[in-house]
C-alpha cells in the first residue's frame, strides 16, 4: 500500500513524509510498507487511550519536555512492535500506558526482537526530526500542536508494526 494513499491533509502528509524518511534513513523501511486492518484497528484503540490520558492529565504539547516527547516516540514504536507480535501469536492486544512519558516500558515480544527494538535509532530520530519539523513549521499550522504530535506518533506506531512484521 502506498503511504501517500493513506494520508489526508497537507499538514498530515508533511508529518507522515518526515517519519517515512526517518524510516528509510534508519533502515526500518527497506521496501514495501506493510500494514493491515488489524494493525489499524489496534492503532485506533491505543491512540484513543492516549488522547484520553492526555485529557485526564490536562496535558498540552507545549507543556511537554523534550525527553517526554522522545519517550512518546519510543512508546509508540514499542507498542507497534508489541501489537504485531501479539496479533501474530493469535492473542488479544492489551495496551498499557505505563511508561508513556518516562521512556521505560515493558514490551512483550521475542527476545531477539526486543534487543533490535532497543538498538534501533528509529524512535529517537523520529522525535528529533519531528521537533525540527515542528520548530520550522508556519505559525498558523501550530494551532493544533497535539494533532501534529499524534500524527507523527501514529506513523511511528505503524512503523513499529512494520518493523516487527518484517522481522518474522
Amino acid at each position: 500500500m502506498s503511504e501517500e494513499n493513506i494520508i489526508q491533509s497537507d499538514l498530515a502528509k508533511e508529518i507522515a513524509l518526515c517519519i517515512i524518511q526517518v524510516a528509510r534513513d534508519t533502515q526500518v523501511l527497506n521496501g514495501e510498507f506493510y500494514t493491515c486492518e488489524e494493525f489499524a484497528r489496534e492503532e485506533k484503540k491505543l491512540f484513543l487511550m492516549m488522547m484520553m490520558e492526555f485529557n485526564y492529565l490536562n496535558l498540552q504539547d507545549s507543556e511537554l519536555a523534550v525527553d517526554e516527547i522522545a519517550s512518546l516516540f519510543t512508546f509508540a514504536f514499542a507498542r507497534g512492535v508489541e501489537t504485531a507480535c501479539t496479533l501474530t501469536a493469535g492473542q488479544e492486544v492489551k495496551f498499557s500506558l505505563d511508561g508513556m512519558l518516562e521512556g521505560r516500558m515493558q514490551i512483550s515480544a521475542n527476545e531477539d526482537l526486543i534487543v533490535s527494538v532497543k538498538e534501533s535509532k528509529f524512535p529517537v530520530t523520529c522525535a528529533e526530526k519531528y521537533l525540527d519539523w515542528f520548530e520550522n513549521v508556519r505559525d498558523e499550522d501550530k494551532e493544533e500542536p497535539l494533532l501534529c504530535l499524534f500524527e507523527a506518533l501514529k506513523w511511528t506506531f505503524r512503523f513499529g508494526c512494520h518493523f516487527a512484521s518484517d522481522y518474522f
